[in-house]
């Protein structure tokens, strides 16, 4: 299924860089005052109505009409998605921004992808399957490798978080780098950079994929106090997580 997914998240892709740099980009607020394109919901709704094609099950997804946890908690299995992930990074033309896509079965994602459409990139993962990246260049494994040299921490370019960095530094954080939205877990799980932390902010529809992308490629994500993450719980937000490279020790 992994191949099939993405190619829905590459069609995705598509219907979001024929948006990219438009002047007639429609910018909107939500509720929470964050922003909303056309490129957000033109995205949405085709992952909505492909993805149950691939496995008939509910997807909730940022942009979709919100569930009350009384109906969640009875879904054994699940589509989460994020339809255009950074979209701050999108309006601001960094070319960070994503297709989220994540199966989630009995509270854990079992299938996870990140596809960066403006990079040219798609990382993916199944459960037991491995961690992949697809480039100009065809498909590679991906390994969160042994590192050398000084322990790289990965920050939101959009919303960076002092007490996230005072906890970096303690822990030997000695760089920084900018990244956006999800490229972080895939730059993570491929060796490039050794952790990024979040307190607060992320939702479950921001971080499943790279969950299992991560776990895959032989890196870790959990709480600060080292628990497994869960995606069916009451509260859609995430709590503060590490995703990190072995070598980084909460």
């Amino acid at each position: 299924m992994l191949e099939d997914l993405r190619a829905v998240a590459e069609e995705a892709g598509r219907l979001i860089m024929r948006r990219y740099r438009r002047a007639s980009l429609a910018i909107s607020d939500k509720p929470d005052g964050s922003p909303v394109t056309d490129a957000d919901r033109a995205s949405h709704a085709f992952l909505a109505a492909e993805l149950p094609t691939l496995a008939n099950e509910p997807v909730l997804s940022e942009e979709g009409t919100e569930v009350p946890f009384e109906e969640r908690r009875a879904w054994r299995s699940f589509w989460v998605v994020d339809p255009l992930d950074g979209t701050k990074d999108f309006i601001q033309e960094t070319e960070d921004f994503c297709v989220n896509i994540a199966r989630v079965e009995d509270g854990r994602p079992v299938m996870g992808l990140i596809h960066a459409p403006a990079l040219g990139i798609t990382w993916a993962a199944e459960h037991g399957g491995g961690a992949w990246r697809w480039n100009a260049e065809g498909r590679q494994r991906v390994r969160a490798e042994t590192r050398e040299g000084p322990i790289v921490a990965l920050e939101s370019r959009t919303h960076p978080n002092a007490k996230v960095n005072e906890y970096l530094v303690a822990r030997g954080v000695a760089e920084f780098r900018q990244r956006g939205a999800s490229t972080k877990y895939g730059l993570i799980a491929e060796g490039a950079a050794d952790v990024y932390a979040a307190f607060g902010g992320p939702w479950v529809w921001d971080v499943a994929a790279g969950d299992v992308l991560l776990a895959e490629a032989g890196a870790l994500i959990s709480s600060l106090a080292g628990e497994t993450l869960r995606y069916d719980e009451a509260s859609l937000q995430m709590p503060h997580f590490v995703a990190r490279h072995p070598r980084f020790k909460l």
